[in-house]
């Protein structure tokens, strides 16, 4: 994996140049906290309180396609479980609904670090696997 940036010059979100934590998106009539960030692709990153297959295939396309994301972007669910444990559902762009991604889960865990809602070695649960990370040593670059 990448070195993490959350620049939105990076990763690329338009708007002026700034860090993409914790950020309103607004999708529809929604208003979202999101974090972005590019692991070498770009993610948004959104928590939730639950993560579920309906939901993301539902805000997946709107997300991927949002006018802030001028080259689309990878889009994950997040839910806290606790703090050594998240589960993800994975959009992927242009490829849709996505059981399993080792960027992703990276990108996610990595936004819920920056966020202050884990701890630095956690498990990340996905529908089609499960990984124990130490993603602050292998990927943050804070």
């Amino acid at each position: 994996m990448g070195t993490v940036t959350f620049r939105s010059d990076e990763i690329p979100v338009s708007g002026k140049s700034r860090e993409v934590v914790n950020e309103i998106l607004t999708v529809g009539t929604d208003s979202l906290r999101v974090t972005c960030l590019s692991i070498g692709n770009p993610h948004c990153v959104i928590p939730v309180q639950k993560v579920s297959e309906d939901l993301v295939k539902k805000m997946g396309p709107l997300i991927e396609h949002h006018p802030l994301f001028p080259n689309r972007i990878n889009m994950q669910l997040l839910e806290i479980v606790h703090r050594s444990h998240i589960k993800i559902e994975i959009w992927e762009r242009g490829a849709g609904y996505t059981m399993a991604s080792g960027s992703s889960s990276c990108a996610a865990a990595s936004a819920a670090y920056r966020l202050g809602l884990v701890d630095s070695r956690i498990k990340v649960e996905m529908p089609g696997e499960r990984s124990t990370l130490t993603f602050i040593q292998m990927v943050m670059s804070l």
